[in-house]
């Protein structure tokens, strides 16, 4: 379970709290038994220290039961040190948070590579069109420069067979 616990929970060290019961039950001693072998075995499989209460719910319903509720063994009961584990794991970003926080960090991971890739897809684009537009420019450029020898050499034509009509009509009177 803890293998499993490890692997499915982000910051589980942070997270996980071992909570040994029936503490009235035992001897000192023997709580401390249980406890150092438990911490030895979870670390081994785990590879930390979990953090861990010992707590007698008796203790703690019958310090509260009295008139005037005895802090003592309430301190006793170890209850007292859960509560301040949860209140302060309250203020731990929830794992599904984490999941989600660490997914979006993924995907727009992902969406800025497709970026800068289509980025660099639309500057070829741009320099394609960039150069196509530039052999447009120098053709319609030759084009116009062609017509307007053409252009020249039809008025020049034009002039010449005027001439030639004066020619003729000079000739014919």
């Amino acid at each position: 379970m803890l293998k499993d616990l490890v692997g499915f929970l982000p910051d589980i060290k942070k997270r996980l709290l071992v909570v040994f019961t029936h503490k009235a039950e035992k001897s000192d001693e023997d709580c401390q038994v249980i406890i150092t072998s438990f911490i030895a075995k979870a670390k081994e499989i785990i590879g930390f220290d979990c953090n861990h209460v010992c707590v007698d719910s008796e203790w703690y319903q019958h310090a509260i039961s009295q008139e005037k509720i005895s802090e003592q063994l309430v301190e006793q009961s170890g209850i007292n040190e859960i509560k301040k584990w949860i209140s302060k794991s309250r203020k731990m970003v929830s794992p599904s948070e984490i999941l989600l926080t660490n997914a979006k960090k993924s995907y727009i991971s992902a969406l800025s590579k497709q970026i800068k890739i289509k980025e660099k897809e639309l500057i070829q684009i741009k320099k394609k069109s960039d150069e196509f537009e530039e052999k447009i420019s120098k053709k319609i450029e030759r084009s116009i420069s062609k017509l307007t020898d053409l252009w020249k050499k039809c008025n020049e034509q034009k002039l010449n067979i005027k001439e030639l009509k004066n020619e003729i009509k000079d000739l014919d009177d």
